[in-house]
């Protein structure tokens, strides 16, 4: 069943119900007061009923009593002495003799009955019956009192009249009700639900395939507009995720890709060579010479790209790396001396703080500062100058590499530390190697929590810049706190124990 329709069956049977109560309470409120008036109205017209019924005479007359009223006189037996009726003007109709039990009732009480009854033609009737004495004129000789029992009664029509319009008012007036409370009701389900229909058609949209629908009514002042609000940021990571995924196979597929091409060549070299020998020419001195080294250097050089992967690998899976003070400072002057042995026609400098120092791995840090430099000096022309700078920001080591060559578009600097890509698109080696320096720079760096770019050097050329966070100091101690914290740390009297025997 909806939601929309158990809401409407709820608050249509709710207020079904509290009409009914309603009704039910005006209804038994108009009766009673109907009948008190009845019982007032009848009160008044017993002592008139009484004169008229003195000489225990009958007849007809209302003398001035409410229509269709009569005045009974009944002996104990049950038997009627005198009656006095006001019949209708239009009908002219007698009034039916009550039942019997009224008598009875009258007879044993003590004070006078006042009940509902119905006659033998089955009209109802208020009545008000008590046990009186009343004086008989027996003739001329003698008068007798005698016991009576004094009813007086009036019809119920006019007050049955009133109750079934009543009645039918209420029914009336409570299906109304219940008409209108239905439609607003529905009106306003309809109109809180449409921005639970809107949000299904967008996840139906989204279950399509279009990740960029939003939820539009985000109010946060109603539980909608909250749960709107929410849809939208589970939908917004929801689409970070699948786009991550994208990028991530889409990396996976070019890595693989790159890879396999980066490893066939050298593969295909000592392939080559070795068929060359199992077909058993013969080679001279020379030649078998050329061949060996052949196989060597591309030997040599699948084994570095097969650690280069492995090492990118290993940071991938967040394997911790070492964590120890590192003179970042010696790092890149090390770095310095380094190129201008490598490279004696260039000029390299390095400018710097001393004691630069940083938590991590000496060995990563050390290949981040010589792969940022043998770039440096593979990209730029012979004779162009290269200056390696480190310095503190605040508290951030800062190491640059700044070089003035042809520099790095703006439109690569997003790329430049992918895996295996080369600016250069035909892929010679002569101008690069596999493409994995940069990216194991990216990576060693993000380990150890910080960040590397590239940016234009002033007069041309490109700056990478590696940014860490320095060690924090720990705070010096004085020689009787550091006395005071080892008395507390060791019991007193506290005995090393010997080294068991080898």
């Amino acid at each position: 069943m909806a939601i929309r329709t158990r809401i409407l069956i709820v608050v249509v049977a709710l207020v079904a119900i509290a009409l009914s109560v309603l009704d039910v309470i005006s209804y038994t409120v108009v009766r009673r007061s109907l009948l008190s008036s009845a019982d007032t109205q009848l009160q008044a017209a017993t002592s008139k009923f009484r004169q008229a019924l003195s000489p225990f005479s009958s007849g007809v007359g209302c003398y001035g009593l409410p229509v269709n009223s009569f005045g009974t006189l009944y002996y104990l037996d049950g038997q009627a002495a005198a009656t006095v009726t006001c019949p209708s003007p239009v009908s002219r109709s007698p009034i039916a003799h009550l039942p019997a039990p009224v008598v009875s009732a009258a007879r044993h009480s003590s004070s006078s009955v006042v009940t509902s009854v119905t006659s033998s033609s089955g009209e109802q009737y208020r009545v008000v019956a008590e046990l009186t004495k009343a004086e008989r004129n027996g003739g001329s000789l003698y008068q007798q009192t005698v016991d009576v029992v004094f009813v007086v009664g009036e019809p119920l029509a006019p007050v049955d009249s009133t109750l079934a319009n009543v009645a039918l008012l209420e029914v009336v007036m409570s299906a109304s009700v219940l008409v209108a409370v239905g439609a607003i009701a529905f009106f306003l389900v309809q109109l809180g639900l449409r921005p639970l229909e809107t949000m299904s058609e967008t996840a139906g949209e989204i279950a399509a395939g279009d990740l960029t629908r939003r939820v539009d009514d985000t109010d946060e002042r109603t539980e909608v507009g909250r749960l709107g609000a929410s849809l939208n940021v589970m939908l917004t990571r929801i689409e970070e995720a699948f786009r991550a995924k994208e990028a991530s196979e889409t990396q996976l597929r070019r890595f693989v890709a790159d890879a396999s091409h980066e490893l066939r060549t050298p593969l295909t070299s000592i392939r080559g060579y070795a068929e060359l020998f199992k077909d058993g020419r013969t080679l001279s001195s020379d030649d078998l010479a050329a061949a060996l080294r052949r196989i060597e250097s591309e030997s040599a050089r699948m084994s570095g790209l097969v650690d280069d992967l492995l090492l990118l690998a290993r940071l991938d899976q967040g394997r911790p790396l070492r964590e120890e003070p590192v003179d970042l400072s010696a790092i890149a002057r090390d770095a310095a001396t380094d190129a201008g042995v490598l490279a004696p026609e260039r000029q390299v400098t390095f400018r710097g703080t001393d004691g630069l120092t940083a938590v991590g791995d000496d060995a990563r840090l050390r290949q981040v500062m010589v792969n940022l430099v043998s770039n440096a000096l593979s990209h730029t022309q012979a004779g162009s100058p290269v200056e390696i700078l480190a310095e503190r920001a605040g508290q951030t080591a800062v190491l640059r590499v700044v070089d003035h060559g042809p520099g790095v578009p703006a439109f690569d600097r997003v790329r430049i530390f992918d895996r295996f890509w080369r600016a250069d698109e035909s892929r010679q080696r002569a101008k690069g190697g596999a493409g994995l320096g940069l990216s194991i720079v990216a990576a060693v760096v993000a380990a150890h929590h910080g960040r590397v770019y590239v940016e234009e050097t002033p007069g041309g050329g490109a700056t990478f810049v590696v940014e860490l966070p320095v060690a924090t100091p720990e705070p010096q101690r004085s020689p009787e706190a550091a006395g005071e914290e080892r008395s507390e740390a060791s019991p007193p009297f506290a005995t090393v124990p010997s080294r068991p025997p080898q």
